[in-house]
């Protein structure tokens, strides 16, 4: 479970703070009149989580993909996607990957 302080206490000590997620290992929420607000996390951890999320909208995408040709060469349906609607939502999988980066 992660630690939660509060907003004062990590300006106030916001060099210990980063010294004790580094060292822990352990990301610690900020919270602000009681409110989650940001979570503190090592730059491992970050560049972990934004490659998981990556490969995880690439791998949708790549599901996809393989489902609509599938059922084309199966013959058992027409696609009932328009181009345009495929080749947007691939856009938008794709611009949201790119804002977590």
């Amino acid at each position: 479970m992660s630690r939660v302080i509060k907003a004062t206490d990590a300006r106030i000590g916001f060099g210990k703070l980063m010294n004790r997620v580094v060292n822990d290992d352990e990301p610690v929420i900020v919270e602000r009149s009681g409110e989650p607000q940001v979570v503190i996390m090592s730059i491992r951890n970050y560049e972990a989580l934004v490659a998981a999320s990556g490969k995880k909208n690439d791998l949708a995408i790549l599901d996809r993909v393989l489902t609509v040709t599938r059922r084309i060469f199966a013959n058992k349906a027409i696609v009932k996607d328009k181009p345009e609607d495929i080749l947007r939502q691939v856009r938008e999988a794709r611009d949201v990957q790119m804002d977590m980066r």
